[in-house]
């Protein structure tokens, strides 16, 4: 049997995840953000703080978020790594909807993390997001 295999697979967000993203991208920090690039960031609070949320397709968002060509190579990666983190397996590479359904369950377990760390306190987000990786990856040393 052929694996069915998705020409340009496609990630989904929660309805919850467009309504964040969608306010960000009013804000002067996110003003050249993309929609990859919201899913990268939701998706790394997630995976940092090791909350994989399922994501109901009634809570998803009718139509995809982001293509996969729309992806660096470097985003695909960290989106290998998580996954093959999570299964414990290097096979789940060789499916893309696969590892894209892990992507956005991290994504969906990282949003409330994501929403407090823009909303709940004023000053700007690439000072307070270099304190948080820079404290994150000195912790982790």
């Amino acid at each position: 049997m052929t694996p069915n295999i998705l020409k340009d697979p496609q990630v989904y967000i929660s309805k919850e995840a467009r309504t964040l993203f969608d306010s960000m991208k009013r804000m002067p920090d996110f003003q050249k953000f993309v929609n990859k690039d919201f899913f990268m960031l939701a998706m790394l609070f997630g995976y940092h703080k090791k909350r994989r949320k399922p994501l109901k397709r009634s809570e998803r968002t009718q139509s995809g978020y982001a293509r996969e060509r729309y992806f660096f190579k470097e985003d695909m990666e960290f989106i290998k790594a998580a996954a093959i983190s999570e299964e414990n397996d290097l096979k789940v590479v060789e499916s893309v909807p696969n590892m894209f359904s892990i992507a956005e369950e991290y994504v969906n377990g990282g949003i409330s993390f994501l929403k407090e760390f823009i909303f709940d306190n004023p000053a700007d987000f690439v000072k307070k997001f270099a304190g948080y990786l820079k404290k994150n990856l000195t912790d982790s040393n």
